[in-house]
């Protein structure tokens, strides 16, 4: 079974407590525990049930791009807090970016991101992960972009290349900025 770090779930969870009552509505029973059990940064929960209360997250939100919004939030929030030594002024986005695999693997037990530069732009790569969700890869590339832009560039452009959710072997995003 694929898991997420704490650190992946605090965030999601503070919200919907924030929104009990409805929370309550929209999760499945089995869920409700996450509306009262403490959540703690660093042991591991099930990947499965991450991808619920996200969901649960986005339908409170009620905003098309909620995904996104979720990603830059939980980028902004933990890389000024438990991953605030990944970013530091003046270090650059490529120096910053090679810190990718080692992110990913702190928020999960399976897959690993990759990433790869030319000048003012990037290639993410994530293979082997166990979560095939086009919803998540919205996710990952808003707080892969947040990364960038905290990391001392501004984003010009943002494709996503290849998602496993298509069928394809691996979730492949193109980034450019231009530095700020």
């Amino acid at each position: 079974m694929a898991r997420t770090k704490g650190t992946g779930l605090i965030e999601i969870v503070k919200f919907l407590r924030t929104q009990r009552t409805r929370a309550s509505e929209i999760l499945p029973p089995g869920l409700h525990r996450y509306l009262d059990e403490r959540i703690l940064v660093g042991s591991w929960y099930p990947e499965q049930d991450v991808m619920r209360l996200l969901k649960a997250v986005v339908q409170l939100i009620g905003a098309p791009d909620g995904y996104e919004k979720s990603g830059v939030l939980l980028a902004r929030k933990n890389l000024a807090t438990v991953y605030a030594h990944v970013v530091r002024p003046g270090q650059g986005v490529p120096a910053v970016l090679t810190y990718i695999s080692a992110l990913w693997s702190n928020y999960h037990d399976t897959g690993t991101e990759t990433a790869t530069f030319s000048a003012n732009s990037c290639r993410i790569e994530v293979k082997d992960f166990a979560v095939c969700s086009a919803e998540y890869c919205r996710l990952i590339g808003a707080y892969n972009g947040e990364l960038i832009e905290r990391a001392g560039g501004k984003l010009s452009a943002t494709r996503k290349l290849y998602c496993t959710a298509n069928g394809d072997p691996s979730c492949v995003w193109e980034y450019d900025w231009v530095p700020v």
